[in-house]
């Protein structure tokens, strides 16, 4: 746009141009077409010095705002790279933040299962200490129980021989009695004498205590032994008068030997071992045996003596039968008695391990007297 000032002295340079011409004598249509040409002229100079400096002013404002652009844009590239920077710290950081938390919870894990596996072992010793404790308090009551058991078993015992010893005695004295009664003179003394004789004379029931040994009585054979022999009163396979048991070794059983050797038997069939065996072992108790017999001998000796051979037995307590019954046959050898192994077809099994059922015992009886001859 052209300023006012500019045009005023357009106007003024026109007008003095005109006035020239007049002056001149020049007409005032050429004068006003030279103020024309010169306005036109200083208005196109104008114009064009408008023009430069608009372009200038537009320039100087495209360079302002080119550089307020690239200002803009160099803030940007300082935000982004000081974003960036915030970032890359952030996730830096971000990761640091991670690490320690993992590491944190790896070393808490460690931890843990160290914790753990203490705790594992003290449980561990804990259970061991408590089993030790349980077996120790089983073995305790297991070993109670078995005393318990044996006092039991040796009260039972201890009564049984009792009244066996009671019955024995009393069996003793009935046969003497009745083997008195038979040899006694048939005749009947003279009162007076019957009568002396009756006041002197001891009670039946007492069997008389030195009295001298009596002939074997024909056919009567005893058998001696321990419980399995009773087997045969208890089924009723032999008189229970001639069968003479203990269930005891035979260091308990001197009442059986007197008993029997009271009946002067022809033959006595001796068929212990069991208790013995169980309370001495074999070795320890073919000592005790043989005295026993040899007893029973000087009390009877015109009786004829056999000793059985112990059974087998499935009872895992009594693996020493073969070792005694192989000191049994050398006892047998050096005594002159007669050994007997009477075990063929008994089947030990049969009864509850120690002793047998009635049909066992039945053969058991049957080879005994077939060996014994009775």
């Amino acid at each position: 746009m052209i300023k006012a000032s500019r045009i005023v002295l357009i106007l003024l340079s026109a007008a003095a141009v005109s006035a020239t011409a007049a002056l001149a004598g020049r007409q005032p249509a050429s004068a006003n077409e030279s103020v024309d040409a010169s306005l036109k002229s200083v208005l196109e100079a104008e114009n064009a010095r408008d023009v430069m400096e608009v372009r200038s002013e537009i320039v100087a404002a495209e360079s302002s705002r080119v550089q307020v652009i690239q200002d803009s844009i160099d803030a940007s590239v300082s935000e982004s790279e000081s974003v960036e920077e915030s970032v890359s710290m952030s996730e830096s950081e971000s990761w640091a933040e991670r690490v320690a938390v993992v590491q944190a919870r790896a070393s808490s894990i460690e931890e843990s299962m160290s914790e753990s596996a203490s705790e594992s072992v003290s449980v561990e010793e804990s259970i061991q200490a408590s089993i030790a404790e349980s077996e120790a308090i089983a073995a305790s009551e297991q070993a109670s129980l078995e005393e318990s058991k044996r006092e039991e078993s040796s009260a039972e015992e201890s009564r049984i021989a009792e009244e066996q010893r009671r019955a024995e005695e009393e069996r003793q004295a009935a046969a003497l009695a009745s083997q008195a009664a038979a040899q006694a003179p048939s005749e009947t003394p003279a009162p007076e004498t019957q009568q002396v004789a009756e006041e002197t004379a001891p009670p039946e029931t007492a069997p008389p205590e030195t009295a001298p040994p009596a002939p074997a009585t024909s056919g009567v054979t005893v058998l001696i032994g321990d419980s399995r022999t009773y087997g045969f009163e208890a089924y009723g396979l032999y008189p229970g008068n001639l069968v003479f048991w203990t269930m005891n070794p035979v260091t308990l059983g001197d009442g059986n030997v007197q008993a029997a050797a009271a009946l002067v038997p022809a033959k006595a069939v001796f068929l212990n071992g069991v208790d013995d065996i169980l309370n001495y072992g074999a070795g320890g108790a073919i000592g005790n045996y043989e005295g026993y017999i040899a007893a029973f001998q000087s009390m009877s000796p015109n009786t004829q003596i056999y000793v059985g051979a112990v059974v087998a037995s499935t009872d895992p307590r009594l693996g020493e039968i073969p070792t005694w019954n192989a000191l049994v046959a050398d006892m047998c050898a050096r005594h002159g008695w007669g050994y007997i192994d009477a075990s063929g077809g008994v089947s030990p099994g049969a009864g509850d391990g120690i002793h047998f059922d009635g049909p066992n015992t039945q053969v058991w009886l049957n080879n005994i007297r077939a060996m014994a001859g009775f």
